[in-house]
C-alpha cells in the first residue's frame, strides 16, 4: 500500500494517481531535502471545466477529470518530467527535479504539445451530447526555485516547488488559448533553436511588477532531423577541431571509396559532438553524398527502434499516410531487396504502422531478425547507389532494439561506401569494438589559442567588433578559465559576458561571471548522474574550487570507506581530480562551473552549517591554513554567519598580502571584511572595526592606485571621521599617515607639511620607534619636495639612523613601504640636487641594494623609479634610462599604476637626451598616465623634462608654453624642488628664440637666485655654465657667481 502524502488515503502499488484526491503518489520515502534548483515549470489547466461540471453528473465529470489526470501523468513521465501534484483540474509538472537532464527545457515543452494532442482526442462519447470540448493550456516557465520535501513529521510537503518560478507559470498559462502552450522568454531564450513560437507581445501578469515578454509554442523541431540544417552549416572544421576533423574526412574517404567504416565520437555534452558531425556531414552533401540521420532522443530509449523507424518513415516520406499507402510505399521500397510479405509487414510493424503477425515467440523474433536483416539490406544498397552518411545521435540513449540493429548493421558496412557515425557520453558501454574498419574518437578540451579564436568567433556572430573593447584580455582570461577547453561552456559564457559587461562588473572592475541559464540544465544533470555521490560534491563545493583530502575526511561523517568509493565516482565523472594517489591528497574541481552548481543547490541554511563546521574545524586541526591563509577561514567564518571573526582573519590576509607586495589581493581582502560590517550589531564594536579598515585599505590602495587617488582620500577622510567619534587613539597615527600622504602627491604641500609636524607629535608622544621613523621620514621628503633642502637632509639622515632592520616587516605591513629604502633614495636626490655627485650614487645603490635584499615590490619600485630622477639630475641618460627601465618591469608585474607612469617619464627623458626620436611620445605618454592616476607632485619636474625634449627639437616656443604652466602648477603646489630647473629652462628659450644674450641676462639671475635660495648646486652650476657659454655675464661676474655658489 502507498500512503497519499496529500489527502493520506491508503492506495495499491501499481496506482500512478491517488484515488482519493487524484495527486501524483510518491514511491519510498520522497525527493529528500530541499534544494535550490534551476527548473522548468509547467502548469496546465482543463478548459471550461466548471462549466462542463454544471452540464453533466458529477460521477462522470469525475471520469472525465481522472483521464485528464492520467493524459497528464503519462505526458510528464514519458517525457522524463516529475508530477509534483493536481491542483483540482490544474497541474503542476517540474522538468529538472529530481533529476535533471540537459534537455529538460524543450522536454517540457513537448510535453505541453503532447498533453495538448492527447486531449483533442480524448473520448467522451459515453457521457452522451456535451457542448464542452477537451481542451487545456500550458504556460511554462524557466528559473531558480526551492525544491524538495519541506517541513517536518506531519506537516512534510513531498517534493513541493516554492518561489517565483511555479507561480509564473500559473500565471502564464491563463494567457494561453485554447489548446496553447505559452512560455515565457527566459525559457524561450533557452530553446530557441529547438522550436518555432510567435510573439505575444509584452503582457502584464497579475502580481508582478513589470510586464514580461510571452511567446507561444507552435511546435518543437530536431535540428540534425532537418538535412536543410546540415547543408548551412559552415564548411570546414569547427574551431579547435582540425585534427578530428581531418581524422573523420579521411575515414570518409575510405568509405566512398568502398571500403565502409564505423565510427563512434565519445564524450561529454557541451564538448562539440554535434558541430563535427555537421561540419563532415556538409562536406559529405558537397559531394553529392546520401544524408540518413537518426536521433536518439530521452522521451523515446523506451521505444522499440524509435530512432531508426522515424529516420526510415522520413526517408521514404511515410509521416502524414494512412496504413495502406504506407505499406504500399514500405513494400515498393523494399521490393527490390527480396523482401517477402512477411518480412515487410514485420518491417511495418517495427515502424509502428502494422499490427505484429503471429502468436509466437519464436515466430515473432524470426519476423524481427528478418526485418533487421532487411532494414540493414536497404541501407547498404543504397550505399552502393551513392555514397551514405549514416549519422546517430546520442547512442547512449538508445533502445536496446537500436542498439541491437546498430550491431548486426556494423560487419554489413564493411564493403559498403557508407560511413556510420555515432555520438555518446563515455559512460555508456561500447557498441563496437576491435572492428578493423571502426574506430573511436575521444574530443578533449580545446587549447588555449583556440579558446580565445571561440572567444572571438562568438564575439563576432553576437554582432560585436571582436575587439578588446568589448571582452577585455582580463575578461577573456576569466572566460578562458572558468570555460576549462569545453565548446558549449566557452560560447555560453562569453554570450553571458557581452550581454551583461555593462552591469555585470565586480567592485575591482573586472566582468562578474555567472553561470549561464543554458548551461544550468547540463550541469545539473551531470551532477544528478551522481547519485549517492552528489552530497559529497555539494560537501566539497563548500570548501572551494581546491581543498585538502585530509579536510573533507575530517568533515565528512559517514564512512571513511563509503568516502573513498564516493571520491572515485567524482573522480571517475571528471567532476573531481585528485591530484595524488593518498587519501589525503590534494582535490580539486575539474570546472569551476560544477564546483558552483554544486554550491548553489544548496539551501542557504546547509551552506551556513557546512561552512560554520569549516570554520570551527580549520584553527586546531590545520593550524597552517588558518596561518598562511588565513582569507579561506575568513571566508568560511563569514559564509558560516561569524562576521567578527571573518573580518579578524580577512584583516590578518591583507597583512601578509602587504608583506608579499600582494596588494590587489590586500584591497579585496579588505573589500570583503567591509562587507561584514553591516552585520555587527554593538555600534562601538562596529566602528571600531570599520576605523581600522579604513586605514588597512587606504594602505593597500595607495600601492594600487596611487596616493593620490580619490579612493586613497575617501578611506582615510572616512578614518579620521571616524577617528573622532571613537577616540581611538592607537590609530591615530596610521590615519594621520595616509591622509598626509594623500596630500603629499596631491597638494598642496602645506597641508601635508601640517600633517607631518602632526605626525611627529603623536610619534614622540607614543615614543614608539617605528612611527617615529615613519614620521621623520616623510617630514624630510616633504621639505625637500617644498625646496628646503638643508632641514630636509637633517630629517631624513635622523630616520635613517633611527631606522632598525629587525622592523622591517612591521614597517611594511604598517605602513605598505619601508622607509630607509625610501630615505635613502630620497637623500639621494636631494645631493644630486645639491650637487654632491658622489653620495648621490652612494645613498642610491644603497637604496636598491636594500630594497632588493627586502624583496618588497613597492618599495623597491619607489627606489628604482626615483634612481632614474637621480641620473636625470646628474645628466646620466644611460644609466637613467636603465633604471626607468628596470621600474617598469617590476611596476608593470606588480600593478603598479603609479611607477609605471614615472617609469614610462623617465624612460621618455631618457631616450630623448639620447637622441632617440619616439622620446617626446613616451614622455608624453608617462606624463598622461601621471596624471591619470590622479597625482600633481611631479607634474612640473614632468613638463619641464617635456620642455628640455622640445628645446632639443628647437621647438622653443612650445617648450616656453609648458614652463609657463609648470611654474603656475609648482605654485599652487608649493612645490619648489624643480623651479630652479624650470627657471633655467625659460631662460634658454628666451635665449634660443631672441638670441639676445644681454635680453635674457633677468632670466638666468632669477634661475641662479633660485637654484641657490633652496641650496640646488647642481642646478646652480647648469646655470652658469650655460650662461657662460652663451656669454650672458662676463668671465669675472661668472667667477664671482661660482665663488657664492661655492660658499652654499
Amino acid at each position: 500500500m502507498i500512503r497519499c502524502a496529500i489527502c493520506g488515503t491508503e492506495n495499491l502499488r501499481p496506482t500512478r494517481l491517488c484515488g482519493n484526491c487524484g495527486n501524483a503518489l510518491q514511491l519510498g520515502e520522497g525527493h529528500g531535502p530541499a534544494e535550490r534548483r534551476h527548473v522548468t515549470v509547467l502548469f496546465c489547466d482543463l478548459v471550461a471545466s466548471t462549466s462542463l461540471s454544471q452540464e453533466i453528473d458529477a460521477e462522470d465529470f469525475g471520469e472525465i477529470l481522472v483521464r485528464y489526470r492520467n493524459i497528464v501523468a503519462e505526458s510528464a513521465e514519458r517525457h522524463g518530467g516529475h508530477l509534483t501534484r493536481f491542483y483540482g483540474d490544474g497541474a503542476m509538472l517540474c522538468f529538472g527535479y529530481p533529476t535533471a537532464h540537459e534537455d529538460d527545457t524543450v522536454n517540457a515543452v513537448r510535453c505541453g504539445h503532447h498533453i495538448v494532442d492527447s486531449m483533442k482526442s480524448l473520448d467522451y462519447s459515453q457521457f452522451g451530447p456535451i457542448s464542452w470540448t477537451p481542451a487545456a493550456r500550458v504556460g511554462i516557465h524557466t528559473g531558480l526555485t526551492l525544491v524538495g520535501d519541506l517541513g517536518f513529521g506531519e506537516l512534510k510537503d513531498r517534493g513541493n516547488l516554492i518561489g517565483e518560478v511555479p507561480n509564473l507559470a500559473a500565471r502564464i498559462q491563463q494567457q494561453a488559448p485554447k489548446n496553447g502552450i505559452v512560455m515565457s522568454s527566459i525559457t524561450r531564450r533557452l530553446i530557441e533553436s529547438r522550436i518555432d513560437c510567435r510573439p505575444l507581445g509584452l503582457v502584464q501578469l497579475p502580481g508582478t511588477r513589470e510586464p514580461i515578454a510571452l511567446f507561444e509554442s507552435l511546435g518543437v523541431r530536431t535540428d540534425l532531423d532537418d538535412p536543410l540544417q546540415v547543408q548551412v552549416a559552415v564548411a570546414g572544421p569547427p574551431i579547435g577541431r582540425d585534427a578530428e576533423y581531418n581524422l573523420i574526412v579521411s575515414r570518409w574517404e575510405l568509405a566512398r571509396a568502398g571500403n565502409g567504416q564505423i565510427g563512434v565520437l565519445v564524450a561529454e555534452a557541451g564538448m562539440g559532438k554535434t558541430h563535427l558531425i555537421r561540419a563532415v556531414a556538409a562536406q559529405a552533401l558537397g559531394e553529392n553524398a546520401r544524408l540518413l540521420i537518426a536521433a536518439c532522443l530521452l522521451e523515446t530509449s523506451g521505444s522499440v527502434l524509435h530512432p531508426i523507424a522515424s529516420m526510415i518513415r522520413r526517408e521514404l516520406g511515410l509521416s502524414g499516410l494512412d496504413v495502406d499507402q504506407a505499406m504500399e510505399a514500405l513494400r515498393a521500397a523494399l521490393a527490390p531487396l527480396g523482401g517477402d510479405e512477411p518480412t515487410a509487414h514485420a518491417v511495418a510493424t517495427l515502424l509502428g504502422f502494422a499490427e505484429p503477425e503471429g502468436s509466437t515467440i519464436l515466430s515473432t523474433s524470426v519476423n524481427r531478425a528478418q526485418a533487421f536483416a532487411l532494414i540493414a539490406e536497404w541501407i547498404v544498397a543504397a550505399a552502393d547507389n551513392r555514397p551514405t552518411l549514416f549519422v546517430v545521435e546520442d547512442l547512449h540513449l538508445a533502445d536496446p532494439s537500436t542498439r541491437q540493429f546498430l550491431a548486426e548493421l556494423t560487419d554489413r558496412i564493411a564493403g559498403a561506401s557508407c560511413l556510420l557515425l555515432g555520438t555518446m557520453r563515455p559512460s555508456a558501454p561500447p557498441l563496437w569494438d576491435h572492428r578493423s574498419h571502426g574506430f573511436t574518437l575521444h574530443l578533449g578540451r580545446l587549447p588555449s589559442l583556440s579558446v580565445v579564436r571561440l572567444i572571438e568567433s562568438v564575439t563576432r556572430l553576437m554582432g560585436e567588433t571582436g575587439d578588446r573593447e568589448v571582452l577585455s584580455d582580463d575578461a577573456i582570461h576569466h572566460i578562458s578559465q572558468r570555460s576549462d577547453g569545453v565548446p558549449l561552456y566557452i560560447a555560453e559564457i562569453t554570450k553571458e559576458a557581452i550581454e551583461n559587461r555593462q552591469h555585470g562588473l565586480r567592485r575591482n572592475g573586472t566582468l562578474e561571471l555567472v553561470i549561464p541559464p543554458t548551461l544550468q540544465e547540463l550541469l545539473l544533470s551531470r551532477l544528478d548522474r551522481l547519485g549517492p555521490a552528489k552530497p559529497i560534491a555539494q560537501l566539497a563545493s563548500c570548501l572551494g574550487s581546491e581543498f585538502g583530502g585530509e579536510l573533507l575526511a575530517a568533515l565528512h561523517a559517514g564512512n571513511p570507506a563509503d568516502l573513498r568509493e564516493f571520491l572515485d565516482v567524482l573522480v571517475s565523472a571528471e567532476i573531481i581530480i585528485r591530484h595524488g594517489l593518498s587519501n589525503n591528497a590534494r582535490l580539486s574541481f575539474r570546472h569551476s562551473l560544477f564546483q558552483e552548481i554544486a554550491y548553489n543547490s544548496l539551501l542557504r541554511s546547509q551552506r551556513r552549517a557546512y561552512h560554520a563546521q569549516i570554520a570551527k574545524l580549520i584553527p586546531d586541526g590545520f593550524p597552517s591554513v588558518a596561518e598562511k591563509k588565513p582569507e579561506i577561514l575568513a571566508r568560511h567564518c563569514a559564509e558560516g554567519g561569524m562576521p567578527e571573526l571573518a573580518i579578524q582573519h580577512w584583516r590578518k590576509a591583507a597583512h601578509l598580502a602587504y608583506s608579499s607586495s600582494g596588494f590587489v589581493e590586500a584591497v579585496d581582502f579588505l573589500h570583503s571584511a567591509l562587507d561584514q560590517l553591516p552585520y555587527i550589531a554593538p555600534e562601538a564594536t562596529r566602528i571600531g572595526l570599520d576605523l581600522a579598515l579604513q586605514v588597512d585599505l587606504g594602505t593597500a590602495l595607495i600601492a594600487t592606485r596611487g596616493e593620490a587617488s580619490p579612493e586613497v582620500e575617501q578611506a582615510y577622510s572616512r578614518a579620521e571621521m571616524l577617528l573622532q567619534r571613537n577616540h581611538g587613539k592607537e590609530l591615530s597615527f596610521s590615519a594621520l599617515r595616509g591622509l598626509q600622504a594623500f596630500y603629499q602627491v596631491r597638494g598642496p604641500l602645506r597641508t601635508s607639511h601640517q600633517l607631518c609636524e602632526r605626525l611627529n607629535i603623536v610619534a614622540n608622544t607614543t615614543g614608539d620607534p617605528i612611527a617615529k621613523v615613519e614620521a621623520l621620514r616623510r617630514l624630510g621628503w616633504c621639505l625637500f619636495c617644498k625646496g628646503d633642502l638643508i632641514k630636509a637632509r637633517d630629517h631624513l639622515h635622523e630616520a635613517i639612523e633611527l631606522y632598525s632592520p629587525r622592523n622591517a616587516e612591521e614597517h611594511i605591513i604598517g605602513h605598505s613601504v619601508d622607509p630607509l629604502v625610501l630615505g635613502r633614495i630620497n637623500l639621494a636626490w636631494l645631493e644630486a640636487i645639491a650637487g654632491d655627485a658622489d653620495k648621490a650614487t652612494r645613498e642610491a645603490n644603497e637604496a636598491i641594494r636594500y630594497g632588493s635584499e627586502l624583496g618588497h615590490g613597492l618599495s623597491l619600485a619607489y627606489g628604482l623609479g626615483i634612481s632614474a630622477a637621480v641620473y636625470q639630475t646628474l645628466g646620466d641618460a644611460e644609466r637613467a634610462e636603465q633604471y626607468a627601465s628596470e621600474t617598469l618591469t617590476l611596476a608593470r608585474r606588480r600593478h603598479l599604476p603609479y611607477w609605471i607612469s614615472f617609469g614610462t617619464l623617465m624612460k621618455g627623458w631618457s631616450r630623448a637626451a639620447s637622441g632617440a626620436v619616439d622620446g617626446l611620445v613616451e614622455l608624453d605618454a608617462g606624463l598622461k598616465a601621471y596624471r591619470a592616476t590622479g597625482a600633481r607632485l611631479f607634474v612640473p619636474y614632468a613638463l619641464a623634462l617635456k620642455a628640455e625634449a622640445m628645446l632639443r627639437s628647437s621647438r622653443a616656443a612650445d617648450a616656453q608654453n609648458l614652463l609657463t604652466e609648470a611654474l603656475r602648477e609648482a605654485s599652487e603646489l608649493e612645490c619648489r624642488f624643480a623651479t630652479p630647473q624650470i627657471m633655467h629652462l625659460a631662460a634658454t628659450c628666451a635665449l634660443q628664440m631672441t638670441k639676445n644674450a644681454l635680453a635674457v641676462a633677468p632670466a638666468f639671475d632669477a634661475a641662479l637666485s633660485e637654484a641657490l635660495s633652496i641650496g640646488a648646486g647642481q642646478l646652480a652650476e647648469r646655470v652658469l655654465s650655460d650662461a657662460a657659454k652663451a656669454e650672458v655675464w662676463t668671465s669675472q661676474e661668472i667667477a664671482a657667481l661660482r665663488a657664492r655658489r661655492r660658499d652654499l
